[in-house]
């Protein structure tokens, strides 16, 4: 069992986010990847999704775990345990999704929360988090996930459409990007990424 330290749940409480650097070895992560490259209903499924300025992103989603090799890493042991340390709570598994982002040339994600979607369809409470497990470099330079420090503790932001997708209202992103420190989500393969719901 991993055991976080209150440090390291102290930071996702005040940042929003924290990153578990190799939770994931190397082994593994080649696994997934070859997985991801194989799985043909990826390529079925993916939705392709203008991101207001002239690129598009990919996304594949499913909403059950399953009983394949994504349902084992939903259900995972290190990952339900994180997240019951974050959320100081029991959890369950909301959906999944496999964000397909070609580097340098991909299109953006709008500015959004998660909770921004998840609102929509029912959750009444943002007490969620996600897990992003990278799969490849994600570097400042082939166009990481970014961050506001903080910007959870702003509580739900309204959401609208911009492009093919919802996105945050970028005036009140705007104001937010005045006041709290933008980072850039910079992983390695097996680098785990756990996102609060804001």
């Amino acid at each position: 069992m991993i055991t976080l330290s209150p440090e390291q749940v102290s930071g996702f409480q005040e940042n929003g986010y924290l990153i578990t650097h190799n939770l994931f070895d190397a082994e593994e992560t080649d696994i997934l990847r070859a997985a991801a490259d194989a799985d043909s209903s990826f390529k079925q499924h993916v939705h392709d999704l203008k991101d207001g300025e002239g690129g598009n992103a990919q996304l594949v989603l499913w909403n059950e775990a399953g009983e394949n090799l994504w349902g084992a890493v939903a259900r995972s042991e290190r990952i339900v345990n994180i997240m019951e340390q974050l959320l100081d709570d029991e959890v369950y598994h909301y959906h999944s999704k496999m964000s397909i982002k070609q580097p340098n040339i991909g299109g953006a994600w709008n500015w959004h929360q998660d909770y921004g979607y998840w609102y929509q369809n029912g959750c009444l409470y943002p007490d969620m988090a996600s897990a992003f497990i990278a799969l490849d470099p994600n570097t400042r330079e082939n166009g990481c996930l970014q961050v506001l420090k903080g910007s959870h503790k702003m509580g739900r932001i309204d959401h609208g459409q911009y492009g093919d997708q919802t996105g945050a209202d970028p005036v009140r992103v705007n104001e937010a990007t005045k006041v709290m420190e933008l980072a850039y989500v910079e992983l390695e393969p097996g680098d785990t990424l756990f996102l609060h719901s804001n």
